[in-house]
């Protein structure tokens, strides 16, 4: 199964770990930018967090103002980005210094003041989108997803503290006030946890070897602070089921969903439930993604992929094919940067139903599904794949599938004709199956 963009410390990297990896050279065109940050406290709030949002608030301004220069960059470079990829990008290249923190009285409250220094490397911007295209297209889009939500889970807690504040000093009764304060300090925890989440980032070993923390016992940190932190208690499910804790990761997705019963929830409790081995409690979460989503082109990818290999319901299987091709034809692109195209995800969905349809005795109907995978290939270049060589051999496999369909069709010049094309594309290529090179080696003595 194709399943790698949802392990989560996989696609971080991307995120928060390039400085750790990127050699340091001196001809890099390197901007130094400042930025400030001030935050008032009210009644009721602490000192931590108060400097802690006054020091987002900075961040947040030096990434905004590396954005520019990042997207001026990428630009001259003919690079594709979005706004939220450029932000994405701009996060994953600065380095903060810290210059300048105090406080003093203002009004009735203490204003904490910080000021950074960023330094900004935009060439190596040309490294993260190097990774970034060695990626699927889901973790990328995963990247700047989840990027994306950290920034908004901030600006929503901001406005929320903004809102207790004022409850706080319209407050009339010393209940009321009570009541305000436990509803700030609970904020307040939510705000820590997403602090908390940033730091899990920068401890994982993927950023930096010579870290050792154990990013489950980082995210335990983040669901201890804010327990109804559903993305918390997902993120812990999907690194423990890459760990093979399949009933730990099965317990946290339950609790996320019960927290935010989101159809993806659903859907990523399924592929544990199928790694530990439960087809049919995979196919009633798959399902429930489904009622929840219809438009989840993924979840019925998954689901027939269970029922084809799991449970052989080949039927079935071909139903969730078709569905998961109808759906993924219709938001495919064909674009100049395979990180955001649906191709590879098309030809690989004509192969499984191609597939299936040989297992239902319908060579003429996988044929079909093998060609139109095979005009895909032809339309493409080695970008899809990273290199001609895994481009050559994926054409190589459906060449000689649908040799094998011919084979069954009794249609021998065809099928010899696809064997040929298959063999001169493996030509040289390690790996090859032990069957196909019986089959090269009986054409190279004719």
């Amino acid at each position: 199964m194709h399943l790698s963009h949802l392990n989560f410390r996989r696609w971080y990297l991307l995120l928060v770990c390039l400085c750790f990896f990127l050699p340091t050279t001196t001809s890099a065109e390197t901007k130094t930018l400042t930025a400030e940050g001030t935050y008032t406290m009210g009644d009721g709030e602490t000192p931590l967090v108060a400097e802690m949002r006054a020091l987002q608030q900075a961040k947040r301004q030096a990434v905004e103002q590396a954005g520019t220069y990042i997207q001026s960059y990428t630009k001259a470079k003919h690079y594709e980005l979005t706004a939220d990829e450029i932000e994405t990008v701009s996060a994953g290249l600065i380095e903060v210094e810290v210059l300048d923190k105090r406080r003093q009285v203002v009004g009735e409250g203490i204003q904490f003041y910080v000021k950074i220094k960023a330094l900004v490397t935009v060439e190596k911007a040309d490294e993260l989108v190097s990774r970034l295209r060695q990626k699927s297209s889901d973790e990328s889009l995963n990247l700047v997803r989840d990027y994306k939500k950290l920034k908004d889970d901030y600006a929503r807690l901001a406005t929320e503290m903004d809102t207790l504040k004022r409850q706080m000093a319209e407050a009339k009764s010393e209940q009321e006030k009570q009541r305000t304060a436990s509803l700030i300090t609970q904020q307040e925890r939510r705000y820590l946890a997403r602090a908390a989440l940033e730091k899990c980032y920068n401890s994982y070993p993927l950023a930096n070897p010579d870290n050792t923390a154990d990013d489950i016992a980082c995210m335990d940190e983040v669901i201890r602070l804010d327990p109804s932190f559903a993305d918390a208690w997902a993120s812990r499910a999907s690194e423990k089921k890459w760990r093979n804790d399949y009933e730990g990761s099965i317990a946290d997705y339950t609790e996320a969903i019960r927290l935010d019963p989101k159809p993806e929830r659903y859907r990523d409790r399924g592929v544990a439930f199928a790694m530990w081995k439960k087809p049919d409690r995979a196919i009633r979460d798959y399902t429930e993604a489904i009622r929840l989503n219809p438009q989840d082109g993924e979840a019925y990818r998954l689901r027939a992929i269970v029922n084809y290999y799991e449970t052989g319901n080949y039927s079935e299987a071909l139903n969730d094919y078709t569905n998961a091709i109808r759906l993924n034809s219709v938001t495919h692109k064909d674009d100049w940067d395979p990180l955001f195209s649906t191709k590879r995800w098309l030809i690989q969905l004509c192969v499984e139903r191609a597939l299936t349809y040989m297992q239902l005795g319908q060579s003429q109907k996988a044929i079909e599904d093998f060609t139109t995978g095979l005009q895909l290939l032809d339309s493409s270049d080695e970008h899809l794949y990273g290199t001609l060589r895994l481009l050559e051999s994926q054409k190589a496999s459906s060449l000689r599938r649908r040799a094998k369909a011919y084979k069954l069709l009794n249609q021998d010049i065809e099928a010899m004709l696809d064997y040929r094309q298959a063999c001169g594309l493996e030509d040289g290529l390690p790996g090859i199956p032990a069957e196909a090179q019986e089959v090269c080696d009986s054409l190279k003595s004719r």
